[in-house]
């Protein structure tokens, strides 16, 4: 495994870009302007590579004095290997690289327990992202 993380104007972005639309846009139906936000400039972007291949891709972008993660996915014949929990932990080693004491994200309704078994709490109520339900969660990082 791999990772490599670009900013929007790298050439590499198009692979964790190609994942997200396979997955957001065409698997989940995300709408493509939805999905490919100006959230994109300022963010910090992961690709996880096996063997050379993109398999994995999510973000980091900063939000008040925390950072804000989100648009994680995994291409479908590679789920289960581990991607998606090794995509988090890097961010959240990144998180602390570069000083934040809190990393937050959106997760759907049906990912909470996945966030929950790294480390991360639900709180406030369930809110709607193009008609899915959604909990906002987070993690306090030390140092």
């Amino acid at each position: 495994m791999e990772f490599k993380w670009y900013r929007y104007s790298d050439d590499g972005l198009k692979d964790g870009f190609d994942i997200r639309n396979e997955v957001f846009v065409k698997e989940i139906g995300y709408p493509t302007d939805v999905e490919f936000d100006d959230t994109d400039r300022i963010s910090e972007h992961v690709v996880l590579y096996v063997d050379g291949k993109p398999v994995a891709n999510a973000r980091l972008f900063p939000e008040g004095d925390t950072l804000r993660f989100g648009r994680l996915c995994t291409y479908v014949q590679e789920r289960g290997k581990g991607y998606g929990r090794a995509c988090v932990e890097e961010c959240i080693r990144r998180a602390k690289e570069r000083g934040a004491k809190e990393m937050i994200l959106g997760a759907m309704i049906e990912k909470v327990p996945f966030y929950e078994s790294l480390g991360f709490t639900a709180y406030g109520d369930v809110f709607f992202e193009e008609e899915f339900p959604h909990r906002m969660m987070k993690i306090t990082l030390k140092g």
